[in-house]
């Protein structure tokens, strides 16, 4: 069994982040790429987990913050002049626990995100959330934790198009230096018991509904592949329109504070799919005598 669906499928999610314009095609360096050998071995690399290493697609460290995934989880630099590989089995990015030494991390989870984590002796991927899903988990504890966290860790291709699948719908939308998702129906049964935290989920409805700007640029959301989707994306007409809606979006929003306007007038003013979104209009229900509209800021 060979690691092609690793290669082929990280190449393919990268190429799909710079589609989005959140990266730029330069960003991603394409295979052959040459890591230190000896921070490497250094790092207690296995031969098979080095040579994969050289034959997989890297992002440049000029982008170190840029978050790659919703939760903050950053890309890692195995290419950088850096001659220091010793977070390669460290998925908590802290002195320990390491992993086998066939394993390796792909992603720094930047505290609270996912540290993906691949085994070439298995073939699978992990997503490891130190903070979240697997927070009662120890891998200094664990045997093997591709075997001990409940079927998390699958094939490549299948977490990885999942990934690829969730930007071409754009239900994960590049936002600034964030991607961001529409929140779900608890969030927002949380922010209706909270007010203080409401202006947080009425920022994030306004930025995830910046897709209508990648559609209107011609985006296919109902695309099969990257191919089909971006085939008809003009991405210098999303740029002009990417300025025009953050400036007249963020100039609504000033005056929707000094007037003192209600949720539902916001969102609905907004337009486009936010208008009409069950979810958004939930929040409508928190307004009441005496509530005064916090400002949002994109």
């Amino acid at each position: 069994m060979s690691h092609e669906p690793l290669i082929t499928n990280l190449t393919l999610f990268y190429q799909t982040l710079a589609a989005l314009q959140h990266i730029s095609p330069s960003n991603i360096l394409l295979p052959p790429n040459q890591i230190s050998i000896t921070a490497a071995n250094d790092a207690g690399l296995c031969p098979e987990a080095i040579d994969l290493l050289n034959r997989l697609p890297h992002l440049c460290s000029s982008i170190s913050s840029l978050p790659i995934l919703p939760d903050g989880t950053q890309a890692v630099f195995y290419t950088s002049e850096e001659e220091c590989l010793e977070w390669s089995r460290t998925p908590t990015y802290q002195d320990a626990p390491e992993i086998a030494s066939s394993a390796f991390v792909l992603t720094n989870p930047n505290i609270y995100g996912t540290s993906l984590i691949y085994d070439t002796l298995s073939r699978k991927l992990l997503p490891w959330e130190a903070w979240a899903k697997h927070g009662d988990f120890e891998i200094s504890e664990m045997e093997n934790p591709f075997e001990d966290c409940d079927g998390d860790a699958k094939p490549a291709d299948e977490i990885l198009k999942s990934w690829i699948g969730n930007f071409i719908t754009l239900a994960w939308v590049p936002f600034g230096d964030q991607i961001v998702v529409e929140p779900d129906e608890d969030e927002v049964r949380d922010a209706m018991r909270d007010v203080d935290v409401m202006v947080q989920y009425q920022a994030q409805f306004i930025q995830w509904s910046f897709r209508d700007v990648y559609i209107s640029a011609g985006w296919d959301i109902d695309a099969s592949d990257l191919e089909g989707a971006k085939i008809d994306f003009d991405a210098d007409d999303f740029a002009v329109k990417k300025a025009v809606w953050i400036e007249e979006t963020q100039e609504m929003l000033d005056r929707a504070y000094e007037q003192q306007w209600p949720w539902g007038k916001i969102h609905t003013e907004l337009g486009g799919e936010l208008a009409h979104n069950q979810r958004a209009r939930l929040l409508d229900a928190v307004i009441g005598d005496g509530y005064q509209q916090r400002h949002i800021e994109l």
